[in-house]
């Protein structure tokens, strides 16, 4: 196991909204400005997770900073 903090980002292209590669650009940019707006540079040891929203504002998939110490069974 690694001992590093994992950026995982997932998005569902089945809807109306999420078709072509400018929809999951779009959403890309949306996520990458959130995380641009953190008011911490550091994720911690606690991660942070958001949702992932089409231009039409549902919900397509989410993103999530995890913690080496998330998967730990001690």
């Amino acid at each position: 196991m690694s001992d590093c903090n994992k950026f995982v980002l997932s998005i569902n292209l089945e809807n109306e909204a999420m078709q072509d590669q400018h929809d999951v650009a779009g959403a890309l940019r949306n996520v990458a400005d959130r995380l641009d707006k953190l008011v911490s540079s550091n994720f911690g040891p606690y991660g942070l997770e958001g949702k992932i929203m089409d231009r039409n504002g549902n919900s397509v998939g989410r993103w999530e900073v995890k913690s080496p110490y998330e998967d730990r069974d001690d």
